[in-house]
C-alpha cells in the first residue's frame, strides 16, 4: 500500500481475537509506549512496529527457544 502522505488511507473495520497471554503482551506494550492496543496491532500488521518500537526481533519457535539460552 503506498500513498502520499498528504492523503489518508481508508480504514476498514475488523475483529480479531487474541489469547489472553497475547492481550496481556499487547496491553503492556502499549502502555509502556504511550499508544493504544489498536495502534500498536495495525502498526504491526503494517510493518511499522519496528521502526516505532527501535530495536525488536520477531522470532520463531528455534529462534525463541536459543534467545531463552542467551538469557
Amino acid at each position: 500500500m503506498s500513498y502520499e502522505r498528504s492523503e489518508r488511507p481508508v480504514l476498514k473495520p475488523m475483529t480479531i481475537r487474541f489469547s489472553e497471554e497475547a492481550w496481556d503482551a499487547i496491553e503492556d506494550v502499549a502502555w509502556e509506549h504511550g499508544t493504544n492496543k489498536t495502534e500498536l496491532v495495525r502498526m504491526a500488521v503494517v510493518g511499522n512496529l519496528a521502526r516505532y518500537l527501535g530495536n525488536i526481533r520477531i522470532v520463531d519457535e528455534i529462534g525463541r527457544a536459543s534467545c531463552r539460552e542467551r538469557v
